[in-house]
């Protein structure tokens, strides 16, 4: 995982995708996060500082997208 690498290294990783099961007042559903992380220090001490994004919507949207112009080039083809 990123967290772990960036402590041990000191590598930063900037949007890095992943996917992760979560569960809210009962409903599961599956998140697309994009996460960066970055080593700081802090008092003297070495921290990892992440930055999440949920995607999920972004990448929902591409997909039907994607689908709508996979619709539009059959159209095309049944066209001609």
């Amino acid at each position: 995982m990123s967290i772990v690498e960036t402590f041990k290294t000191g590598r930063a990783f900037k949007q890095v995708e992943c996917q992760k099961m979560v569960t809210h007042n009962g409903i599961r559903r599956e998140l697309q996060l994009s996460v960066s992380t970055t080593l700081v220090s802090t008092r003297g001490r070495s921290n990892v500082l992440v930055c999440l994004e949920d995607v999920t919507g972004r990448k929902r949207l591409e997909a039907q997208f994607l689908q709508a112009q996979k619709m539009e080039a059959i159209g095309h083809l049944a066209g001609e």
